[in-house]
């Protein structure tokens, strides 16, 4: 929704001032990476977490078309899938409003009721059990800061409406988003009635968790009650914030955006910033939380992004654009695919209209996808362990080691060849190359065409 992009553009502009104003002394690196200290460390090896080898698909029913939507969906599950996904994420399904409406999908007028141009009850059960039975999860787009103009709540209970100085109801304060009004969570009736319409998806449909729009605008309290009593009846339900703020894991959230580490990323790969400080803003993000129950999510595009430019007009080639996935992915957290990005269209595509997109137009960006999502799942025990992660001459070497196995990353940022230094202690070992298992032996020095990745294991 609007407010997604509103607070997109905020955390992209203050990343983006801070390093215009910083210095540069990291952007021009050394050829070797002996005398350079690593930017983030894990120091010792974890237990295993329900959190690990998770990857998640954040599905647009709007590509989808206007007709059939969630029985194309559930046509369309064996290939999500296949791209190693394991969460299918349903931006918001139920039924939008219309008075005040600019066409959000962001605009509910009725929690419990499905948009129906995408389908009926039927339809989205055979949706959840498919994606149980190919093991995937399934969450969906929650938006309990405001509804729409002509939710019923407006006239029952004109008292859960956050009221302007004249007493009349109003839209968010301090925004431009007019075709939602704003609730006020000082009812304890109405935290009832959210809860309540919460339980109803998993008692009905058996989702599996929520992802929710725009956290930080609903009270704290609100989610740790909300998310306690949710957990109680469903212990594993898996619950992605959009939003930044720590304490929202405090709150009782798995996940929260990467907001701050992607914006520092998106600057480095248009020359204004450094690896330095994306890896730092990624230590920023992690240095304080429990790795067993909390994680960042991490992702080049989002519906968000991709709706003000695409991928490639932010990363500039559909080969960078790759290399910053690689290096998004394996630096830590749970990635994150976009609809639309295994076909890496070239203009913005906005999430308020419905159109159908072939997404299996592109078999070699979604095959360098699977590529490197299969390379990730192959490696959920080893990433377990002690992380280093160093950088030298825009080749970042990301490693992970655990008593009994090894893992490297290569990833060459730039879009020129590098010559990448391999760290002594792998070099001249032999290694299996993932995701295909090829056997090598490494050199002490190998050379990474532009924007090349590698992904190396000893075990």
């Amino acid at each position: 929704m609007t407010q997604n992009l509103k607070h997109q553009r905020w955390y992209l502009l203050l990343f983006l001032s801070s390093i215009f104003f910083a210095t540069c002394s990291g952007c021009k690196e050394s050829n070797g990476i002996e005398n350079h200290k690593p930017e983030n460390n894990v120091p010792s090896e974890v237990s295993p977490s329900p959190l690990d080898g998770l990857v998640m698909y954040e599905v647009n029913p709007r590509f989808y078309g206007d007709q059939a939507t969630f029985q194309k969906i559930t046509q369309d599950l064996p290939r999500i899938k296949d791209l190693r996904t394991t969460v299918v994420w349903l931006m918001p399904i139920q039924k939008p409003g219309q008075l005040k409406a600019i066409g959000s999908p962001y605009c509910i007028q009725d929690y419990t009721a499905l948009n129906p141009k995408y389908g009926n009850s039927a339809d989205l059960h055979e949706l959840v059990k498919t994606a149980h039975q190919l093991g995937m999860k399934v969450i969906i787009d929650w938006v309990a800061n405001h509804t729409s103009w002509d939710h019923d709540w407006i006239t029952k209970h004109e008292d859960w409406y956050t009221k302007d100085a004249n007493g009349t109801t109003t839209h968010p304060g301090g925004t431009n988003w007019l075709d939602v009004a704003d609730l006020d969570y000082e009812s304890t009736d109405l935290r009832s009635a959210m809860v309540d319409a919460m339980r109803y998806w998993v008692s009905e449909y058996g989702i599996d968790g929520y992802r929710c729009d725009y956290a930080e605008g609903v009270p704290l309290d609100f989610w740790k009650t909300a998310i306690a009593a949710l957990k109680k009846e469903s212990p594993d339900l898996l619950m992605l914030a959009e939003g930044g703020d720590n304490r929202l894991y405090e709150a009782g959230f798995d996940l929260l955006y990467g907001w701050g580490a992607y914006g520092r990323l998106a600057a480095y790969y248009q020359g204004k910033g450094t690896l330095s400080a994306f890896l730092q803003e990624v230590k920023d993000e992690t240095s304080t939380i429990d790795q067993r129950k909390q994680r960042r999510l991490r992702y080049v595009t989002n519906h968000d992004l991709m709706s003000e430019n695409a991928m490639i007009g932010v990363f500039k080639s559909p080969e960078a654009a790759l290399s910053a996935f690689v290096l998004s992915t394996f630096v830590d957290g749970v990635p994150l695919l976009y609809s639309s990005q295994e076909v890496a269209p070239t203009t913005s595509l906005s999430f308020f209209e419905y159109r159908t997109l072939d997404l299996s137009a592109q078999p070699e960006q979604t095959q360098r996808l699977k590529e490197i999502l299969s390379a990730y799942t192959q490696t959920v025990q080893v990433r377990t362990g002690s992380r280093t992660v160093d950088h030298a001459g825009g080749v970042v070497f990301i490693t992970y080691r655990t008593d009994s196995e090894q893992l490297l990353v290569l990833v060459n940022t730039t879009g020129e060849q590098q010559s990448a230094k391999i760290p002594i202690s792998w070099a001249r070992k032999k290694v299996r190359s993932l995701p295909d298992g090829s056997e090598m032996i490494l050199p002490s020095e190998m050379i990474l065409p532009s924007y090349k990745y590698q992904v190396y294991a000893i075990k």
